[in-house]
């Protein structure tokens, strides 16, 4: 989800080279710290599906982040 975001913020690219070279840019930029903790989080997401017996109510990231509020520009956007 994380590359995806940040591959097309500023719009989808529209060939599959400038796809390509977005992932690969995206790829060497990704920061250590963000992986370690995706890693963290996944036994805590493992007990919740287990928790949850397999259902499909189990929302992956819902309690990850805290919710952030739109600026005032955002909501403009929007």
């Amino acid at each position: 989800m994380h590359l995806k975001r940040v591959t097309t913020k500023k719009g989808a690219p529209t060939s599959r080279i400038a796809a390509g070279k977005a992932w690969r840019e995206a790829w060497v930029e990704l920061k250590q710290w963000r992986i370690q903790a995706w890693i963290e989080r996944i036994e805590r997401h493992i007990r919740e599906v287990i928790r949850l017996e397999g259902d499909n109510n189990y929302r992956e990231g819902a309690e990850d982040q805290p919710r952030r509020r739109k600026t005032a520009r955002q909501q403009v956007v929007s």
